[in-house]
């Protein structure tokens, strides 16, 4: 709780104990000084003040990537890399402060935005969470992070495929060979291809 302090002024020897309320959320109040019954307050005695929002420096911010490498950049900043597999990725942060040296570590919650799934360079960023009231309390710039995502190396496997070559008989229709790879579970994902042919001939 944060208030102002007042004190008496002048030469009375009489003891005169002053109370002044507070507050502990941030914003803008009105302080009132109170005395005892055996005083009277001469003037004002009431006072604006603010409670300003506690700064918070991103550099405090902790980043993982669940499933991710952590590397560094150039820059020294570090970013995090996924291997495409079509699900959507995104890095997660966690905050937590002391308001004082001899206080209590206290979590903040954040809001990151800006999963992706396709591949490329990407940027994830943390604020404050606005639905929480506490929140309020606290100032922070937008926070940056970059994670990419690179293309995942495949094995093509071609159907009917026998020593290098694929070879139909002619009958009048076209045809197209068809490929497909196998998945982190073994699992066969067929592939797009394209090229046909109809005549006999090397295509």
């Amino acid at each position: 709780m944060q208030a102002p302090k007042a004190n008496v002024v002048g030469d009375n020897e009489l003891e005169c104990e002053i109370t002044v309320g507070g507050f502990v959320e941030s914003g803008s109040y009105t302080a009132k000084a109170e005395v005892g019954n055996n005083f009277t307050v001469k003037g004002d005695n009431t006072i604006a003040f603010v409670i300003a929002q506690y700064k918070i420096s991103t550099s405090d911010i902790a980043w993982e990537g669940e499933g991710a490498e952590e590397r560094t950049g150039s820059d020294g900043a570090i970013y995090f890399v996924w291997q495409y597999d079509g699900a959507t990725h995104i890095p997660t942060a966690t905050l937590k402060i002391k308001l004082d040296e001899e206080g209590e570590e206290i979590e903040i919650t954040l809001a990151v935005t800006g999963g992706a799934s396709a591949g490329g360079t990407h940027y994830a960023y943390a604020t404050l969470e606005s639905s929480d009231p506490a929140n309020a309390n606290f100032a922070m710039d937008v926070a940056r992070i970059r994670f990419d995502i690179v293309q995942k190396s495949i094995t093509v496997v071609w159907d009917d495929e026998e020593n290098g070559e694929i070879v139909y008989t002619y009958d009048g229709e076209a045809h197209t060979p068809t490929a497909y790879y196998l998945d982190d579970k073994g699992e066969r994902v067929e592939l797009n291809v394209v090229g046909s042919g109809t005549d006999a001939g090397k295509y």
